[in-house]
């Protein structure tokens, strides 16, 4: 297997092998960054599927075959995975956020997570055939940002500048297929702030108060009496001081006339909105707006078990500068909150929804009438760490009410991340980079291990040892072994995909793993439509395990040896019985290592297509071995069957002189 993986790698894909020690890995698992930016870009605005430059040279040259051979029913190569999203209406692009970034620290695992987890649902419903508006970008304005760039001794946009490009710099190194990356200081944001300000105004929904009460900024947040606990005592009075009980950080006592959302009126239409509104056709677990269960209970007992106080939307002018002002009120800005949670409608074009020319100038529409919803609003998956919940569950939701807009259709609260069961933080110097993780193990790897070891419900837990031996055990041992088998020249001489088997060369063994392929492509999209990526993989990946069983139990190596020693040229003194006993046996043994070869070959390439959101890099190599264009890597051509062509009946003619009988022995062997 050890020499297959260094053959695969030198032959196929063209890439400098890497010791292959243990810890090692084929290099097609080994691949970081962007391969081509451009082709990046051309995917995202283009047909969604990335071209191959690689050229293959020796490689495995397998026949894409057409449709042609219908000598079964076992056989359905159009898988019954549907273009459409799982949403009304379908002509509708899929519309995936992630939060946008708060930019006082540069990025970590858990930013990469939430990116991660979006670009996966992203990259699957490119693949249903779907369009999609996939989002992210950087927070920059608020009370926070504003300290940390004075403490760096750097201006607030110089601060915004380095770390959003921090962001940016992350994102792309990891394939993350964003289609627009929005920043909260950008011109078309402030509009939009504006404009849905403007609307909250008229609809009677903001006034103007005195707030008095605690204040988080660290997490930016307004809090009540019953959301903070007393905390570490204070060196200068030796009280302790007030922390918030949720996050830890550190609370002030805070009294300033500002303006008010009346998010007290809205409690009533919030619970209705979560008891009622689903994902699927029924009102079960699985199908609530909010996911997971656990989350979505937190939230509906929050609103349920007591009142909702109206929430300050701005902030006094010259204590928080680094804001967008309030329109018509220079003295105030707009509270962080409210500006960064508007960027969701932002990168749809809002407020110029009902606005058809692109270059019409700012509120062309009475400021007082609600835009139509545009084409990609509103938002199919919301994705976010469980700690912000709150802010998109209530009040966001609680704007849009307010606004007369749509609600969003999915929000998926995922939970953070540990380090060798640890909490990450900086005092304890636990914190992983997730640049260095991709330098160390490699992109696909790390993307692998965090969509497979993530946690939503519970917090997923990194550690080096768990990730190698995801590494080892997993996609060198498992996929990258049958990748090795089905491709290897001792196996295959002729590196072409023999002609389907008909129906009566099928054993049970091979209906039994048939069956299993045909019914996988709708199990994995069910998961990765619920952003249930760990339960996908493992679909898959019980499937090439079960494949590679299949394989060594069925010896088709040993059929090839066979079926070539027994081919000899009979002697003039054999008679016809003992020519036609031969020659049966021959052809038996040749049509069970076809079928053995034609099945295994499937597998390999059905588990490609379908790990195409976890490791686009590595599956867009292991395709091209496979010789799968681009335009057969979408979900209707999932199915099991690959046809043949009418033209391909010479297609299982074996060439005995690319291999040597000892090279076949040697496999043998190593098998």
């Amino acid at each position: 297997v050890r020499r297959g993986y260094a053959q695969w790698t030198t032959n196929a894909v063209g890439m400098q092998t890497l010791g292959l020690s243990k810890m090692a890995l084929p290099p097609v698992f080994a691949c970081g960054g962007w391969t081509n930016r451009a082709t990046a870009c051309a995917m995202r605005s283009g047909g969604r599927s990335r071209t191959t430059g690689t050229s293959l040279g020796g490689a495995l040259q397998m026949r894409c075959f057409s449709s042609g051979d219908a000598s079964a029913s076992v056989y359905n190569y159009q898988a019954r995975l549907h273009a459409a999203p799982l949403y009304a209406p379908t002509d509708k692009p899929v519309l995936i956020t992630t939060p946008i970034f708060y930019v006082n620290g540069p990025p970590h695992i858990g930013h990469l997570y939430s990116a991660l987890l979006a670009d996966a649902v992203a990259r699957w419903h490119r693949i249903l055939g779907a369009s999609t508006l996939f989002t992210t970008g950087t927070d920059e304005h608020g009370q926070k940002v504003q300290d940390t760039a004075k403490a760096k001794g750097v201006t607030p946009k110089e601060w915004c500048e380095r770390v959003a490009s921090e962001f940016r710099a992350l994102f792309d190194s990891a394939d993350i297929s964003y289609d627009d990356f929005i920043r909260t200081t950008e011109p078309r944001h402030a509009r939009a702030v504006n404009r849905l300000w403007e609307l909250l105004v008229l609809k009677g929904h903001i006034y103007s108060g005195e707030y008095q009460g605690w204040y988080c900024v660290s997490d930016e947040a307004f809090l009540t009496p019953l959301q903070i606990t007393d905390g570490p005592i204070d060196e200068a009075t030796g009280k302790p001081k007030k922390v918030s009980i949720e996050s830890g950080n550190t609370v002030e006592w805070v009294v300033e006339q500002n303006y008010k959302f009346r998010l007290s009126s809205f409690r009533e239409r919030l619970i209705h909105w979560l008891e009622t509104a689903t994902t699927g056709p029924t009102s079960s677990a699985g199908n609530r707006v909010i996911a997971p269960q656990t989350r979505y209970e937190e939230i509906l007992n929050m609103l349920k078990n007591g009142p909702l106080q109206d929430l300050s939307v701005s902030r006094v002018g010259n204590r928080i500068r680094w804001a967008i002002p309030v329109p018509d009120d220079p003295t105030h800005t707009i509270y962080v909150w409210l500006d960064a949670l508007t960027n969701y409608l932002t990168v749809t074009g809002y407020p110029d929804w009902d606005t058809p020319e692109p270059n019409t100038p700012p509120h062309s529409a009475p400021p007082h009438t609600t835009p139509q919803p545009p084409h990609a609003w509103p938002a199919d998956y919301q994705i976010l760490g469980k700690d912000i919940l709150k802010f998109h569950a209530i009040y966001w939701p609680a704007f849009l009410l307010a606004a007369e807009l749509p609600l969003p259709r999915h929000i998926v609260a995922h939970s953070h991340w540990t380090r060798n069961r640890t909490k990450m933080s900086k005092s304890l110097g636990n914190v992983v980079c997730p640049g260095s993780a991709i330098r160390a193990y490699g992109l696909d790897p790390v993307r692998y291990f965090l969509l497979k070891d993530g946690g939503i419900s519970d917090d997923g837990d990194y550690s080096e040892l768990a990730l190698t031996s995801r590494l080892n055990g997993e996609l060198a041992d498992n996929l990258g072994n049958l990748m090795a088998r089905v491709t290897a020249p001792a196996i295959n001489p002729s590196g072409r995909l023999p002609p389907r088997p008909p129906a009566d060369a099928l054993h049970p063994v091979d209906i039994a793993l048939i069956q299993k392929l045909r019914q996988l492509p709708d199990e994995v999209d069910k998961a990765f439509r619920r952003v249930a990526f760990a339960q996908g993989i493992n679909l898959i990946m019980e499937a090439v395990q079960e494949t590679n069983k299949y394989f060594t139990d069925n010896e088709p190596w040993k059929l090839l040896k066979e079926s070539h020693s027994n081919n000899t040229t009979p002697s003039n003194n054999n008679n016809n019985n003992n020519n036609t006993t031969t020659t049966h046996s021959n052809n038996s043994k040749t049509q069970r290592w076809a079928t053995v070869i034609y099945t295994a070959t499937e597998a390999a390439r059905i588990s490609a297509l379908l790990l195409q959101p976890v490791m686009p890099q590595s599956c867009d190599k292991m395709l091209a071995m496979l010789d799968v264009p681009p335009s057969h890597r979408t979900s209707a051509h999932m199915g099991f069957g690959r046809p043949s062509s009418s033209s391909s009946s010479g297609a299982t003619t074996h060439n005995t002189n690319t291999t040597t009988d000892s090279a076949r022995e040697s496999e043998s062997e190593s098998e």
